[in-house]
């Protein structure tokens, strides 16, 4: 029962923690049937998180065992459905008790339970797929085993792909994969145990890789990231894609990624090259509080030279108006949620210094303020005006100016931005011509790389 009651609001927190959710191929999550889910780690308790709100069957959880220290912990887990599992370099002396750990999930998976496994076995935000280790494998075959290999397991690979992970807001992008055949390893298993470990292992990482955005190092993160800022939407445009559509926008981010790679295996010092320069203009950017999107180089028939985004709403007189009429309902929103808003925010920070815990703490400790907050607030109302339509009135414009407050937050510090970056062009128009080129070279080096990159795939291919 508790499962289930904190599913419910579990999953409502989730769909308002991040400002859209695209979820592909739900359909290969079968019910009534022993499920294993594989998926990467990148946002610590945020990612059972998300998936336990997703998938519709009781879904239980393998998690480090150093969480369960107490009495009333492991009571309270247990009814999460978490499954402790114990670590040699955390809890040594109970390493033992993963072997009746592994028999409980052969268990839950004859009876046909589902079971979160993240294989990697630690979480972090970098947009890498870390060691895979072998507790996933060795689940999953030696539930067949005990029931020679008729059961029937089901593995699926997940991929979360958070595009700002712990930020309120962000975006996030489900990647549910293909299934695994557990029974195909069955002639591999009975001739070497620990060879269909192995091989099941790295089939779950080459599966996980196709549904996640796989970076080599830190440093070649980072340019994928700065390409991105640079140059995605313009190639989503020329591309015929659109970045508002989660799967294209993660087949560009694939895409830079296998170019980056190929670049930088065949001349490192050429693509360190490149990352500094774009890595300067971006600075000189932040240095003068600009953001890329401000800048754009003409297309080919508009010209050679750079020139100037033409930033301000072309119906001024709307967005005067929008500024105007909206600031009561902003100014209404903000003091009714500012303090439930904040909370969460602060407590996070203070908490964690990483970013991948803050945002389960942020997401978690916000339901618990919003309802203590709004409770406290409409229980004041009904008490000064005594009135049940005002109280009603009242409690349904909490959240909806709150939502409301946050678009017209981003909305005006858009226009500051851009009246800004005006001003500046008229003020250093020398500098501001000067990033322009700058970024036209840029993007000239990109074209050109990806010309290079396109029919090295085509001789590769053999199209």
């Amino acid at each position: 029962m508790l499962y289930l009651i904190l599913k419910f609001i579990i999953k409502a927190a989730v769909k308002i923690f991040f400002k859209t959710i695209h979820v592909r191929n739900t359909e290969f999550v079968l019910s009534n049937v022993p499920l294993i889910i594989a998926a990467n780690h990148p946002s610590t308790s945020m990612d059972p998180l998300v998936l336990g709100s997703y998938i519709k069957q009781p879904l239980y959880f393998i998690a480090r065992g150093n969480l369960f220290t107490t009495p009333l912990k492991r009571w309270f887990f247990s009814k999460l459905h978490m499954i402790p599992i114990y670590r040699k370099h955390e809890n040594p002396e109970l390493v033992e008790k993963n072997e009746e750990i592994f028999r409980e999930c052969y268990r839950l998976l004859a009876n046909k339970g589902a079971i979160l496994i993240f294989p990697e076995g630690l979480s972090k935000k970098d947009r890498r797929l870390h060691k895979i280790k072998t507790g996933t494998a060795r689940i999953a075959l030696g539930a067949e085993a005990e029931n020679n290999f008729k059961l029937g397991v089901v593995l699926i690979p997940v991929g979360l792909n958070y595009s700002d992970v712990g930020i309120f807001r962000s975006e996030l992008f489900i990647n549910f994969g293909k299934p695994i055949d557990i029974s195909q390893f069955f002639e591999m298993y009975c001739r070497d145990e620990h060879e269909a470990v192995r091989t099941l292992t790295e089939h779950i990482r080459e599966r996980l890789e196709k549904h996640t955005i796989t970076v080599e190092n830190e440093t070649l993160d980072q340019l994928v990231g700065n390409i991105e800022t640079v140059y995605k939407s313009e190639l989503s445009d020329e591309l015929g894609l659109s970045l508002k559509q989660k799967q294209d926008d993660f087949l560009l981010t694939r895409g830079i990624v296998e170019a980056v790679h190929y670049f930088y295996s065949m001349n490192p010092r050429k693509v360190e090259s490149f990352r500094n320069k774009i890595q300067l203009y971006l600075h000189k950017l932040e240095r003068l509080n600009l953001k890329d999107s401000m800048l754009f180089e003409k297309s080919a028939s508009g010209g050679k030279d750079g020139t100037l985004r033409r930033s301000i709403s072309i119906d001024s007189l709307r967005t005067v108006l929008f500024a105007l009429f909206g600031f009561p309902f902003y100014l209404y929103g903000v003091i009714n949620n500012y303090l439930p808003y904040r909370l969460p925010r602060l407590l996070a920070e203070k908490m964690y210094k990483t970013i991948e815990y803050q945002g389960p703490t942020k997401m978690i400790t916000g339901i618990i303020t919003f309802a203590g907050f709004y409770t406290v607030q409409i229980l004041l109302v009904a008490a000064i005006f005594n009135t049940l339509w005002v109280t009603i009135v009242y409690a349904v414009t909490l959240p909806l100016t709150g939502f409301f407050a946050l678009a017209y937050w981003d909305r005006m510090k858009q226009i500051h931005s851009n009246i800004f970056f005006v001003s500046l062009f008229y003020r250093r128009r020398f500098l501001v011509s000067d990033l322009i080129q700058q970024r036209i070279k840029i993007i000239k080096a990109l074209e050109k790389a990806k010309r290079e990159y396109i029919q090295f795939q085509k001789e590769h291919t053999g199209e």
